[in-house]
């Protein structure tokens, strides 16, 4: 089965030509003229910790959202001792043509319990709700591959409607910004939701507050189960 990175980076590399009409030279722009209907049609934002999958959508907009740390079981020291030298030997295993003796020599030197990942899982959905209908005019939404940055536009009953968002690598966060060509036309409702373990709060009278935790069970023999919990949680500042 293809992964969804792999999936994104696919789709990128096949459309990474696709320059936007009247885009400044060198701007690498991939942009439609429709909402995306499925996950693999939203546009990728991220940093390398945050995640986000743009959807674009008129009368409610979708942004599916990742955090690095939400995995199941429980924060764990991932790297033994002497892993530095050891991960130098893998590679000179590797580069003198002895990939089997790396792998090895990797297994036995590099790992510490659990050896093996625990399942990650997504963070939340971001629902942004303007009322508007389906039935606009120039809607377009893209991404602009050197900034980062998505867009979604679309003209209805004489106001021009604009949605931008980006993920700061600086600050490490989400960034949405709603704005109309014509004043008092910005209205919307958000919220978040995921489809178990958290719950959302509010905080203020401009703020959401969701916590939650994933609970990981295994089952091992004699049936002793044992489960492990990731506690999280978004706030305001």
């Amino acid at each position: 089965m293809i992964s969804r990175m792999a999936l994104i980076t696919a789709v990128a590399v096949l459309l990474l030509g696709n320059r936007a009409a009247g885009a400044p030279p060198g701007t690498e722009t991939l942009w439609y003229a429709r909402p995306a209907d499925a996950w693999t049609e939203a546009l990728p934002l991220g940093n390398g910790r945050l995640g986000a999958m743009v959807f674009g959508g008129v009368p409610r907009d979708h942004l599916q959202l990742n955090e690095e740390s939400l995995w199941a079981g429980e924060p764990v020291d991932a790297y033994p001792e002497g892993f530095r030298e050891d991960l130098a030997r893998v590679r000179e295993l590797v580069l003198t043509g002895e990939p089997g003796s790396a792998v090895a020599f990797g297994k036995k030197t590099m790992t510490q319990s659990p050896t093996s990942f625990r399942s990650y899982e997504p963070l939340a959905d971001l629902w942004i709700e303007t009322g508007h209908g389906s039935d606009v005019a120039n809607y377009r939404r893209e991404l602009v591959l050197n900034t980062g940055v998505t867009t979604s536009t679309y003209a209805l009953e004489g106001v021009v409607y604009r949605r931008e968002a980006f993920i700061s690598a600086v600050d490490d966060v989400l960034v949405v910004r709603l704005s109309a060509t014509k004043p008092g036309n910005v209205d919307a409702r958000v919220w978040l939701s995921r489809e178990k373990d958290m719950t959302v709060t509010v905080a203020g009278t401009a703020c959401l507050h969701m916590d939650g935790q994933i609970v990981d069970v295994a089952l091992s023999f004699p049936q002793e189960i044992f489960s492990r919990k990731n506690l999280w949680g978004l706030e305001c500042e």
